[in-house]
């Protein structure tokens, strides 16, 4: 009896590992990729376009947004400002805001773009540099998750590390 129920086990886990494995399956996960490269290029365009309600848009509501200093940064603004921390948690209104309202030209150029996704969530991970009124002020790698609304891809959270130019620390 213990061998008819590892056969009938064994069978199960094959047409499961077959059924993932099928050619729709790769083609849907293939086209949210598609659309996920679409979204990043978008939300790039928004910075440079400081287009704060488009990039507004790109966020679930209240998206936190955790960026660490790396270890060269935090000891020099620790050094300038006691109280200073190395993690800080803020919004996604925050920076729509600052897209929004900046006097100078932005933009946030990516690199080493990956993309992880089985259609209904993902991670978008890359190299980023930000720069402000054509300066870079700081880099480091960001990482998102995505979730698949029923309005289509949104951040639900951001997670970056930030190397500041020296230079520009205050």
């Amino acid at each position: 009896m213990k061998g008819i129920w590892l056969g009938v086990l064994l069978l199960g886990a094959a047409m499961g590992s077959a059924r993932a494995d099928n050619g729709s399956t790769h083609a849907e996960h293939a086209a949210a990729r598609s659309q996920l490269q679409s979204f990043v290029d978008s939300f790039r365009a928004s910075i440079s376009s400081k287009n704060g309600a488009k990039l507004a848009s790109m966020f679930l509501p209240e998206t936190r947004f955790v960026s660490v200093y790396d270890d060269e940064t935090f000891r020099s603004l620790k050094a300038k400002r006691p109280s200073a921390s190395k993690v800080l948690v803020t919004d996604s209104k925050k920076f729509t805001d600052f897209v929004s309202t900046s006097p100078k030209p932005l933009e946030e150029r990516f690199t080493n773009i990956r993309i992880d996704t089985d259609g209904t969530v993902a991670t978008v991970q890359f190299n980023y540099g930000f720069y402000n009124g054509g300066a870079l002020t700081n880099d480091g790698v960001e990482t998102w998750q995505l979730v698949n609304s029923e309005s289509g891809w949104k951040i639900s959270a951001m997670l970056f590390s930030v190397r500041l130019v020296p230079g520009l620390m205050h």
